[in-house]
């Protein structure tokens, strides 16, 4: 159930807004090189929050390093 609207121009609206464009997805790195946003786990927790479903992928880098890549799957009120 959603909370109320993402505030306008706000660090989850940038994401989302991102996210929303076909086909991108978001590591941590990606965000802060990107976007210029730290912490994109707590701001994912947020988007879904407000009713937006984001889907995980663990992956690896080429030094075998895990990381999580973000990408947006709905909104479950478009189900």
């Amino acid at each position: 159930m959603r909370k109320g609207k993402i505030r306008k121009n706000s660090h989850c609206d940038k994401i989302l807004s991102f996210l929303e464009i076909d086909g991108n997805s978001l590591s941590s790195w990606e965000c802060i090189d990107h976007l210029r946003i730290q912490n994109l786990p707590q701001r994912i927790k947020e988007i879904e929050q407000y009713g937006y479903i984001i889907d995980r992928k663990t992956e690896n880098d080429e030094d075998g390093n895990s990381y999580t890549r973000y990408s947006l799957v709905k909104d479950i009120d478009n189900e």
